[in-house]
């Protein structure tokens, strides 16, 4: 039995139960060719944390913008902006309704794509 507050995970298919348990989550893949999803802690309303490999993905830009995650470049980044979104006094309903945001100003994007499919798949 320990306080600690932290839970490193290296199981795959077990992630999307455990978001809804933290506040903060660091996303991988970006120090490669990009991020991993970030959407699945985001609904969850955890603060967001990735490398610099992000700038292909809207939903990373758009939650940088907004304040709920950031960029690291290197451990000195990593432990700076983890301390800052620990000490940070915002509530997870407003980061709800940050991502919430996101994803209705998106959905007219998701129907275009399945309208997109639909049209190939009748061909």
């Amino acid at each position: 039995k320990t306080n600690n507050n932290i839970l490193i995970i290296d199981v795959f298919g077990i992630l999307k139960h455990l978001y809804k348990y933290s506040k903060i989550s660091y996303i991988g893949g970006g120090f490669n060719k990009g991020i991993h999803n970030i959407i699945e802690p985001a609904i969850h309303g955890n603060f967001l944390l990735f490398g610099p490999k992000h700038t292909r993905f809207s939903e990373a830009n758009y939650f940088i913008k907004h304040q709920i995650a950031k960029s690291i470049n290197n451990q000195s980044q990593f432990e700076h902006q983890l301390n800052s979104f620990i000490n940070k006094k915002q509530t997870k309903t407003s980061r709800l309704q940050i991502i919430s945001n996101y994803l209705n100003k998106n959905k007219q994007n998701i129907s275009v794509i399945i309208d997109k499919i639909k049209t190939v798949i009748d061909e």
